[in-house]
């Protein structure tokens, strides 16, 4: 790039980081940081003043780390979140503060919480973070050894309290702040995906490169959805049928998801419709609407951002029906296989900006104008709740008893060293560094421990810095009040710039509380230093590899798909149709995909990836995505139609060449593909996507077996 074009460009950047700066200051993330910062600094202020300095460092610390707990959601979880929180931290306090004078005691008691606190995962996602959190806590009061531990217990228990108290009555006077958060993350991320998908029809850019960053944001998308699905259809208040704000939100997220899979059925051959159009005008105009209807989604989520209604913009049909007018006028020039593509292309398109105006409407569920008789979908099938907690909890074979018992030996590994090298009063920043950085895959902890040396060292130098050129205790107080707020509103956002403000933060409060700067800043750096060592090093002990399950999760996506191939071509019968099997099979599908692409990110930065086909298993990512289009474009097509005998059996014979993918060609029976009516219209495109389907499963075979061949 010349140095003309990079200057001309900074303005733009400047814009652009303007308005995400903004966007994080009107956003959720600021305001939990604010409320959790102020919930820090209060008891620090109150208890500090009346001279009750172990009330003011217990009550502060617990508010410091139990915030970490309460994540986005709805009231109901919030509640339960605040009781376990409090009970899992309260008791965890006790027991380490009693221990915590005899050393042979306290090294049981604290290898002991880190093995018992790290297998609360196995009740869900959010004990699991409890149960870290709890682990970080105990680790704090190792390092603090209360005096008194009945009493410290207490400060622990009031802090818990103090915290969840205002987070609590802040979601009972905002009850849908999260919601309508996370509705509009999805839509940011859906006008990203969108327009990734506009490129698709430049030919300037390289197609390869847009397979990546296209991949990469439907996993995004996919994630937010589960996440929206949690926040929403677990929430009786919200779900509540006479609940008319409930109702809207609920309309919104179906949009939002339905919005989705329009966009991902927006062709499916891309290379294919570059090389028949590449000589047309009308290859770039579907490339200008393609963008205009992502300036249109970006404009529903600037002008939503400020106003919970979305009344506020309205769809803008002019300039999306001269463009539409436009590509019909360039349709004359077409040759048949051409307008083919152009007439598949805007269809899609125009259900696409059909959705766009039915999101600008603040309108109940009930009353969305889509295919689906919404009413009738049992919305509790599609959230993901925890599976009960059995004996193979507590086997070699469970990810989560690995984890636990590797921590637990870092732990005790950690105390060794500690012993080696002798008393310190700042040694438990190595068990702290460990229970922070540890996860239980290889490319998480490798991230991690990049992100918390990055961070530590350069929150080291900015500290080091600001103490020698400040002397007022007060002004650094007062960096210590903005340090934690950055801590907070990014904690959530990217672990490596909150390993740089927490350690500005602890280092600075030290500090001023010792003034010992040269023997705080060596330590924190040598045991951060010793605890990513003993992460990294004890990452080889019961390791948890993705590369390993590559192969079982293809056969996951590939079943689910299967599944959802049948749904899709039995939606367009006569016959009584279940709609939520329709929409959970979509939803199993979607979810087998992205978490295979998930798994297969990691894996290709694991030692076994050398004994794998990275590029094969790529290709098998790509693979899988088209078919999902592919089924998803029948899914969402309004033609009504049966299946004739060949169109049965073509569809057995797809679903074979994908189930039976280790052996010969085995056709799954005609008896067991859905059969309905008449056909209406559009038979010639669905025989063209059932052909393109079975061409996409002959591709499907030949990378299987290039997989499993043993070429690396």
């Amino acid at each position: 790039m010349s140095l003309k074009k990079r200057f001309t460009q900074i303005p733009l950047r400047f814009s652009q980081e303007k308005s995400s700066f903004l966007d994080f200051l009107r956003g959720e993330h600021f305001s939990d940081a604010l409320r959790n910062t102020i919930s820090v600094i209060v008891p620090l202020v109150v208890f500090f003043a009346a001279g009750n300095k172990e009330a003011a460092i217990g009550i502060a610390a617990t508010v410091l780390l139990i915030c970490l707990t309460d994540l986005p959601d709805n009231r109901t979880h919030k509640i339960r979140t605040a009781l376990s929180s409090i009970v899992v931290f309260t008791v965890t306090a006790f027991i380490v503060a009693c221990t915590v004078k005899l050393p042979a005691l306290a090294a049981i008691t604290l290898v002991a919480a880190a093995f018992f606190l790290s297998m609360l995962s196995v009740f869900g996602d959010k004990m699991s973070v409890i149960g870290s959190v709890a682990i970080v806590l105990a680790t704090v009061v190792f390092g603090i050894k209360p005096a008194n531990p009945y009493l410290f217990t207490a400060y622990v228990a009031i802090g818990g309290i103090w915290y969840f108290l205002l987070s609590v009555i802040q979601s009972q006077i905002s009850p849908y702040r999260s919601l309508n958060h996370a509705i509009l993350l999805c839509l940011k991320t859906s006008t990203l995906y969108l327009r990734e998908k506009a490129k698709y029809y430049n030919l300037d850019i390289p197609f390869d490169q847009q397979q990546t960053t296209a991949i990469k944001l439907h996993v995004a998308i996919n994630q937010q959805h589960e996440y929206l699905r949690s926040l929403l259809l677990t929430d009786n208040l919200t779900m509540n049928i006479k609940n008319e704000n409930g109702q809207v939100l609920l309309g919104r997220a179906l949009l939002l998801i339905d919005l989705h899979e329009r966009l991902n059925a927006l062709s499916f051959d891309y290379t294919y419709i570059r090389n028949t159009m590449a000589d047309t005008a009308a290859l770039k105009t579907v490339h200008d609407l393609i963008n205009l209807l992502g300036t249109e989604m970006d404009l529903i989520y600037k002008r939503s951002k400020v106003s919970s209604s979305y009344l506020i913009h309205d769809f803008n049909h002019a300039m999306f029906t001269a463009k539409r007018s436009q590509l019909d006028a360039e349709s004359g020039n077409l040759n048949a296989a051409q307008l083919h593509i152009v007439e598949g292309l805007t269809k899609n398109l125009d259900q696409i900006a059909e959705v766009l105006e039915q999101i600008t409407a603040n309108v109940p569920s009930q009353k969305l104008s889509v295919e689906d008789n919404l009413g009738t979908i049992a919305y509790d099938q599609f959230v993901d709740r925890s599976a009960p907690v059995t004996r193979s909890a507590l086997s070699f074979s469970s990810p989560v008893f690995r984890f636990s018992l590797r921590l637990a030996i870092s732990f005790a590994i950690t105390f060794l060293f500690l012993m080696a090298i002798g008393k310190s009063d700042y040694g438990y920043w190595t068990f702290l560094t460990i229970a922070v950085v540890s996860r239980p895959g290889f490319a998480q902890t490798k991230k991690r421990n990049i992100q918390r040396l990055e961070g530590s060292l350069s929150g080291l130098l900015v500290a080091v810095l600001l103490c020698f050129l400040i002397s007022s205790n007060v002004v650094i107080l007062a960096l210590v009040a903005i340090s934690l707020l950055g801590f907070y509103g990014t904690t959530r956002l990217n672990y490596g710039v909150s390993a740089f403000f927490v350690t500005l933060t602890v280092t600075m409060v030290l500090v001023v509380y010792t003034g010992q700067i040269n023997h705080i800043m060596l330590s924190r750096f040598i045991y951060t230093l010793a605890g990513c060592f003993v992460s990294l090093a004890t990452i080889f002990l019961f390791p948890i590899w993705d590369a390993t399950r590559l192969h079982e999760m293809i056969g996951w996506a590939v079943t689910d798909s299967c599944e959802y191939l049948k749904a899709a071509v039995e939606k367009h019968s006569h016959a009584a149709r279940d709609i939520t099997h329709e929409r959970l099979s979509r939803k199993l599908a979607n979810v087998a995909i992205y978490r295979f692409s998930q798994a297969l990110d990691n894996a290709s930065v694991e030692p076994l990836a050398k004994r794998i086909n990275i590029s094969a298993m790529k290709s098998m990512r790509q693979i899988l995505y088209k078919i999902n289009a592919v089924i998803t474009s029948i899914y969402l097509s309004s033609d009504q139609f049966s299946l004739d005998t060949p169109d049965q059996e073509k569809i057995g014979e797809i679903i074979g060449k994908l189930l039976n993918r280790d052996t010969a060609m085995d056709p799954v029976p005609v008896s067991d593909i859905p059969s309905a009516g008449e056909f209406k219209t559009g038979i010639e495109n669905f025989q063209e996507k059932l052909a393109h389907l079975d061409s996409l499963s002959g591709d499907f075979r030949l990378c299987w077996q290039e997989l499993n061949s043993g070429s690396a």
